[in-house]
């Protein structure tokens, strides 16, 4: 029997940009609000940022924790899931479905996140998202996303950083078995800069990395990396 919701997995790393918010708690305000209206940091290609490498600041988000997201402003995203869930509303109306957008939003990694701040952060994103959209908490770390649960559930996922989950769940996905979700994340090289030699190698395909990255999943799964501006604070200069 098919899904009578249309699920949207998301993270609150997709939803506020905790990127930011773990400059600012680890390394200074000065820093953060540099970044936050720069535009370097809008189209970064790797999270380095000015004197930072990408080690020491993988270092520090890998330990991100509440504070966190209280440092953290609301992502671009919103917009862009905004319009997803009409998009489906308007589908399902014309279609004659009953079929309703439902997120389910992820907690994890962070932690002792209590039930009357988890009511919070629900009545605050569907503020932002304007339209009455129902909304999950879970709290599930990549290994427990298999794919029953996820073809169960989702019909799309956005993630900020997919590479763990495609390596946690590698057999299953080599499998196929979650071809039919669409996994949305930034176009980002989250293991590095390519060396030299391969990115000439991507210069002479006349594609960009992300869309060789897209057309290399295309089998096992569907991957939409999109500009990583929408996982960037909505900052209104």
């Amino acid at each position: 029997m098919p899904n009578k919701t249309y699920g949207i997995y998301l993270p609150l790393d997709c939803v506020l940009d905790t990127r930011l918010g773990c400059l600012y708690q680890n390394f200074g305000e000065s820093i953060s609000v540099q970044m936050a209206v720069s535009k370097k940091y809008a189209s970064r290609k790797e999270d380095s940022f000015a004197h930072i490498t990408r080690e020491q600041f993988k270092q520090v988000y890998d330990k991100r924790d509440k504070q966190t997201l209280a440092n953290s402003i609301s992502t671009k995203l919103i917009d862009y899931i905004r319009e997803t869930c009409l998009s489906v509303k308007y589908r399902v109306s014309a279609a004659q479905e009953n079929k309703d957008p439902v997120i389910f939003l992820n907690l994890y990694p962070y932690k002792d996140i209590s039930e009357e701040e988890r009511e919070v952060i629900k009545k605050y994103l569907s503020m932002q998202f304007a339209n009455p959209v129902e909304i999950k908490i879970i709290d599930m770390p990549d290994r427990e996303l298999n794919y029953l649960y996820v073809t169960s559930n989702f019909d799309i996922m956005f993630m900020y950083d997919y590479g763990p989950f495609i390596d946690t769940h590698i057999k299953d996905v080599e499998s196929k078995k979650f071809q039919k979700i669409t996994l949305f994340g930034p176009g980002i090289f989250h293991n590095g800069l390519p060396d030299k030699e391969t990115d000439e190698k991507i210069r002479k395909t006349n594609m960009s990395p992300w869309k060789l990255v897209e057309i290399s999943l295309s089998a096992a799964i569907e991957v939409r990396l999109i500009d990583i501006d929408f996982f960037n604070a909505n900052i209104v200069s």
